[in-house]
């Protein structure tokens, strides 16, 4: 079989093929003369190094794991080792030399969940003979098991929670020794400058627990050599991890500070050696790891750094810390299951006159696929070179692509695909100069698709959303910069809302039929006073920050104002009936929090009754503490929390 030579940027040959826009689904012809757009390509990606795994496995830098992961579905593998060789390491003028590695499996359980198994061994030489110590500690067959969910809060910020499980191997037998295990706990954060605009930089914060029962494992109180070779604390610590990286065109560098908090670490006051308390922060075990990442390939990840030891003051118990320690490694993200939609659009093009092939010159195409409707480029796009025997090629994560060479005359007919796009057919002519352009994939529409755009008076419009209930239901929100939006659902009949803050929402039924259909709306800001809004199925007070408010279980006087509200809301629309839920912060007993939020639903619905409303219109739902809106991570957010929403029951 004959193989494509791939270009630095990976794809495709397209001449000045598709660089013509897609009107109303057909395909209009352009010269290459015309249509021609040059472009300077750029063979770079960082999908790699933000897809690495740390040594541990699971997506990170170094040692640190970060709030994020592999797609679903992607197996992301690894090999990592670590080296250190150095005299007076734990005691003056012994020599010691270590040697690690470890093997890696994670897996895309689901777009937001992590998983991890590793196996790792090490060795240990040292040459002290006081106090008295096995020359060489060798460990085989160290499990550790990692889950890790990871969700995007917008804006750039990304959160996660990390829970592992280490089985180190049994000292005196063979296999793992399930009570000595070690189990970490850690909190997650990732800062995305990039969607900021700001910088193409990311900074990472880790702080955590880790139950260390490494200890276990041996029957008699440990050297600090034995401590050292077979790399037991013998105490719990508190972690903090400080880290930032720069993903670059083709490499990324990174630096991150990790911080052990020893607890419960052994204490002899008659020791020579100090207290790891009275030793203070400068005893700690600490570290700073500079190393880079980089990606010479789809989905792979090439890993060197140095792990700097910076505690300064021995102390006891805690094993020593040495100044250095080379760790390298590689990863590759695997996707055993590509997806792709084999819908067929035919398009003849001409894209140069007919010449005579010339068999001692080649000629090539370069240029970018991009969406039809955003205009942004599409990775990984497919291109297939139909009744030929040249392999398929995949093209780069940026959607730059440069062909495989060709004799000018040469009539090619060249397939795109990519994963929820419609595919395009083209027929091409080589001419003699290569062709840089634009080509556009229209994205597949499977059932129906309702497209738009929202403006608003005033401020809030960027933060418009739209709300769908019917065959099924789907919460959209638009682009800020344009307020268009695209909702893609089973066709059928259904009930719409558009909400803004500050703006009156509007509510309708419509009918979605297979293919795509565009509506647009306008919003009008609130009447004054008015601070109730119509989002999806539920009417919530306009300002988080002014909610229906409580002194216990009873009714302030500024909420019998806004209740007052929903009164007139209520004669004015006599079919709306109200499920009125009220919620509360975190309380830590669950139990007394749904009692206090039943009580407070109660009082809503008896002041709305005292009103005149009938009590049949009206049901009342305690949530408790089981439905934030916001992290309870701040005052602010703990009171916007304590809400009250009224459920559309009927209407």
């Amino acid at each position: 079989m004959k193989r494509a030579g791939i270009g630095s940027v990976g794809i495709v040959s397209l001449a000045a093929l598709a660089l013509m826009p897609v009107k109303g689904g057909a395909q209009e012809e352009a010269s290459a003369e015309a249509a021609t757009e040059f472009v300077e390509l750029d063979a770079s990606s960082t999908a790699g190094n933000e897809r690495s795994a740390a040594f541990d496995g699971g997506t990170g830098l170094f040692s640190m794991p970060v709030a994020n992961g592999v797609d679903a579905g992607i197996f992301l593998l690894s090999a990592h080792g670590e080296f250190f060789s150095g005299k007076d390491v734990i005691i003056l003028g012994d020599e010691d030399r270590r040697f690690g590695g470890r093997l890696a499996l994670s897996y895309g359980a689901t777009d937001n969940v992590e998983l991890t198994a590793g196996l790792g061994a090490h060795s240990n030489f040292n040459s002290a003979t006081l106090p008295p110590a096995p020359t060489l500690i060798q460990s085989v067959g160290n499990l550790n098991f990692g889950a890790k969910y990871h969700q995007d809060l917008g804006d750039g910020l990304r959160v996660g929670a990390q829970l592992g499980l280490g089985l180190p191997a049994a000292a005196a037998d063979v296999g793992v020794d399930f009570g000595a295990s070690a189990i970490d706990i850690l909190g997650l954060a990732t800062f995305d400058l990039r969607e900021q605009e700001l910088a193409p930089l990311r900074a990472h914060l880790l702080v955590g627990y880790t139950a260390d029962g490494e200890e276990a494992l041996f029957n008699s109180e440990l050297t600090k050599i034995e401590r050292f070779g077979h790399g037991v604390r013998g105490y719990d610590v508190a972690r903090i991890g400080l880290g930032a990286d720069l993903p670059l065109p083709f490499f990324t560098p990174s630096i991150e500070w990790a911080l052990n908090l020893p607890v419960g670490a052994p204490c002899n006051k008659a020791d020579i050696i100090p207290c790891i308390d009275d030793a203070g922060f400068s005893a700690y075990p600490s570290t700073l790891t500079i190393g880079v990442k980089a990606a010479p390939a789809e989905g792979v990840s090439l890993d060197l750094g140095a792990e700097l030891g910076v505690t300064t003051k021995e102390s006891q118990g805690t094993p020593a810390v040495p100044a250095w320690n080379l760790v390298f490694g590689a990863s590759y993200a695997l996707n055993p299951k590509p997806v792709i939609i084999e819908r067929l659009v035919e398009v003849e093009v001409e894209v140069a006159p007919e010449a005579a092939p010339v068999a001692a010159v080649l000629s090539h195409v370069t240029g970018t696929v991009v969406d039809a409707a955003t205009k942004r480029p599409i990775g990984d796009v497919r291109i297939k070179y139909l009744e030929t025997e040249f392999s398929d090629q995949v093209g780069s994560a940026d959607g730059k692509f440069r062909s495989i060479d060709f004799a000018p005359g040469t009539k090619v007919t060249i397939q795109l695909s990519a994963p929820g796009y419609t595919n395009r057919s083209m027929r091409m002519t080589v001419s003699e100069a290569p062709i840089a352009g634009t080509i556009e994939m229209q994205q597949a529409i499977i059932g129906g698709r309702l497209a738009g755009r929202i403006t608003a008076e005033g401020a809030g419009a960027a933060e418009a959303s739209i709300w769908l209930s019917g065959e099924e239901e789907r919460r959209a929100k638009v682009d800020p910069a344009t307020g268009a939006f695209q909702i893609d659902v089973k066709p059928g009949d259904y009930r719409m809302v558009v909400s803004a803050p500050g703006h009156i929402s509007l509510s309708e039924n419509i009918s979605i039929l297979n293919g795509r259909q565009e509506n647009s709306f306008q919003l009008r800001p609130l009447d004054a006073g008015t601070r109730l809004r119509l989002t999806g199925d539920a009417y919530e007070v306009d300002n988080a920050d002014a909610q229906v408010s409580f002194e216990g279980d009873r009714l302030t006087a500024d909420s019998r104002t806004l209740l007052d509200e929903v009164v007139k809301l209520l004669q004015s629309e006599a079919s709306l009936r109200f499920i009125v839920r009220a919620h509360t912060d975190e309380q830590g007993d669950s139990t007394k929090a749904t009692e206090l939020t039943q009580k407070r639903a109660k009082a809503v619905v008896t002041y709305l009754t005292s009103k005149g409303i009938d009590a049949s219109r009206l049901r009342a739902e305690g949530v408790g503490d089981a439905e934030p809106k916001f992290p309870n991570l701040s005052d602010r957010n703990r009171r916007r929390n304590n809400r009250v929403e009224f459920v559309l029951q009927g209407r």
